[in-house]
């Protein structure tokens, strides 16, 4: 069995939004239900899986991808959850899963047994999950909604992002980085088909050179180094959030903030939006900032469900340009 298909069948059955519909893992870790016919196709195939589970690099590649895939499938569906401190724990995790359900195929005698013995690690698997779902969770008493029937978040054309920032690709100073870059890095590939320097971050991207799988409150911007910096609805809108969630995570930001400012080469800008005005009105003398508001119809509910007054809306819903002076 290659890597690809390995992946695929344990991705079925340990990756929630694969193998289990489900509002909430906690809900579904008591149901602990396996897709209709997988034990048996396991077990017919128990050599070939007890083999390739036992070689260590295959595991180790198996680990990385059922990660990447859990967290990309959480930030659709809640991109507010701070997974990215987290990675190793959530490896460990899959690790887990990985012995117990080579575990269970090394005991079971039938396809009946090894159905009940998979039923049994997915649940402890999915109980796993939802602990470390819930310590990331702001509001502990709304843990059973984080992960709702609805994405909370999508990624957007090259185009759309530049129409919002008010950008041309003539403004743009090389080279350029996608903070948040999202999955498909549309921005980045549709800024190099024009022939300019893009990168971009984020915590899962695929294993292409102008991409790096980073965390953007660590990645080493450098000082000087970029031309521009671009953030639609990424960087600052989790600053915003933060901002009235979390006091010591909201410094965290500030302090990413101006390491993004530092990075900008003299005559190079950071263009985002939202607008971040508690930390906009602060920034010295060799910054000038353009704010231009975006038209919106209604403000997003805060985590304590609550609208933001109009007059905070109106400065939120901004693209911003912030120019380092030469």
């Amino acid at each position: 069995m290659d890597n690809a298909r390995l992946t695929a069948m344990l991705e079925t059955l340990l990756v929630p939004s694969a193998g289990v519909p489900l509002s909430a893992l906690a809900q579904s870790a008591s149901r602990a239900g396996l897709p209709r016919d997988l034990a048996g196709s396991v077990f017919e195939q128990r050599g070939i899986l007890l083999e390739a589970l036992g070689d260590e690099a295959d595991a180790a590649r198996v680990v990385d991808a059922l990660t990447r895939r859990f967290v990309e499938y959480v930030q659709g569906k809640n991109q507010f959850l701070p997974f990215s401190s987290d990675w190793p724990t959530l490896r460990s995790i899959f690790h887990g899963a990985l012995v117990d359900v080579r575990g269970a195929i090394a005991e079971s005698a039938s396809a009946t047994e090894l159905d009940r013995l998979l039923r049994r690690a997915l649940g402890a698997h999915l109980a796993r999950l939802d602990e470390l779902v819930r310590s990331l969770c702001p509001e502990p008493d709304r843990a059973d909604d984080v992960l709702g029937a609805e994405p909370t978040s999508d990624e957007y054309s090259a185009e759309l992002q530049l129409s919002v920032l008010r950008l041309e690709l003539l403004d743009l100073m090389e080279p350029v980085l996608d903070v948040g870059c999202g999955t498909g890095a549309s921005l980045v590939h549709y800024l190099r088909a024009y022939g300019l320097e893009a990168h971009g971050i984020d915590l899962v991207v695929p294993n292409d050179p102008p991409l790096a799988q980073a965390d953007w409150m660590t990645y080493a911007y450098g000082v000087s180094r970029w031309g521009t910096v671009i953030a639609h609805m990424s960087f600052t809108n989790h600053f915003v959030f933060q901002d009235q969630c979390s006091e010591e995570q909201a410094e965290k930001y500030a302090l990413t903030y101006m390491r993004i400012l530092r990075s900008l080469k003299p005559g190079g800008a950071f263009h985002y939006a939202p607008a971040v005005p508690f930390i906009e009105r602060h920034l010295p003398g060799e910054f000038l900032i353009t704010r231009r508001p975006v038209a919106a119809l209604s403000g997003p509910e805060t985590t304590a469900g609550e609208q933001p007054s109009e007059e905070r809306w109106h400065e939120l819903v901004c693209a911003v340009r912030v120019h380092k002076r030469r």
